[in-house]
């Protein structure tokens, strides 16, 4: 059974959204539901019959303030991947790849007379191989696309840059990620995460109520095993965003759903489904 390129291990998001351009640390849980399908097509010469695969991830992160300019910010990821084919199907669960990143504010200017926010934020971070990478099911090797991790360690940039007044912001966030060949020489391609999302906040006393609309693509390069690609690998997909946060302080809650506008994975075999987030954040003070 072979698996579908973009999902498994190496698609978790280091994205955080609404929450990137507040200046409080925070910890907290958020869940994200995947589905892909894929057709029946011919590969390496053998009929290779479509499939669903579901992904379930759960992120416990954190993003602590360790000085005026600079956060740390982490992510532990639980994940539970299913792949259905006729009659047969393949699940595994448990805990993925972790990553660290260390992110800088670069730019942080206020405008009294318009009361428009700049924020302008860039980060480095590491994807460690903590995800088990060589499952077997009823015997036989899972297929990378499918494992928990990716059994290598991975290098990213990030960039964020958000405006905004009392109601209103927009926030555009880049994620290009430089993948390493694991210890059996499988090699994913790099991957790069565009958002663009913008944002409208409604009051009620203490509460904060905020809806979302916006925009996600992402393209995969091809994959690599011993320096050969890999076929029908790769590929890109762009979705509509839509979501709901509200915010009483020190919590956060928020829900959002995605579905793809146009997408080309795996030569067109393989088509994203729908995309559920939800998340619970808790904000907090470090006394310095």
């Amino acid at each position: 059974m072979r698996a579908c390129d973009v999902c498994g291990g190496n698609t978790g998001s280091t994205n955080l959204g609404f929450v990137s351009g507040h200046q409080r640390s925070f910890v907290g849980f958020r869940t994200t539901f995947r589905s892909y399908s894929s057709s029946d097509h011919i590969h390496n010469n053998e009929l290779d019959k479509g499939s669903t695969e579901k992904f379930w991830t759960t992120d416990l992160m954190a993003k602590i303030h360790i000085h005026k300019r600079l956060q740390l910010i982490a992510f532990l990821p639980y994940q539970v991947n299913r792949r259905t084919q006729d009659d047969a199907s393949i699940h595994l669960q448990g805990l993925g790849d972790a990553t660290c990143i260390a992110n800088s504010i670069l730019l942080h200017t206020a405008n009294p007379e318009s009361k428009w926010t700049h924020l302008l934020q860039g980060g480095l971070g590491l994807k460690m191989p903590t995800g088990k990478w060589d499952a077997l099911y009823n015997g036989n090797f899972v297929h990378y696309n499918m494992q928990l991790g990716t059994g290598s360690w991975d290098l990213m940039g990030l960039a964020t840059y958000s405006i905004s007044n009392e109601l209103f912001s927009t926030i555009a966030e880049v994620n290009y990620k430089y993948n390493t060949p694991n210890k059996l020489d499988y090699r994913f391609g790099d991957r790069l995460n565009v958002n663009l999302t913008s944002f409208y906040t409604l009051k009620h006393k203490e509460f904060k109520f905020i809806p979302s609309l916006g925009l996600q693509y992402e393209y995969a390069n091809p994959d690599f095993r011993s320096a050969i690609q890999e076929e029908m690998t790769g590929g890109f997909s762009l979705k509509s965003i839509a979501g709901l946060q509200s915010i009483r302080y020190p919590f956060n809650m928020g829900i959002s759903g995605g579905m793809p506008l146009i997408s080309q994975f795996s030569e067109g075999h393989v088509k994203p489904n729908l995309l559920i987030t939800c998340q619970l954040i808790y904000f907090f003070s470090i006394k310095k």
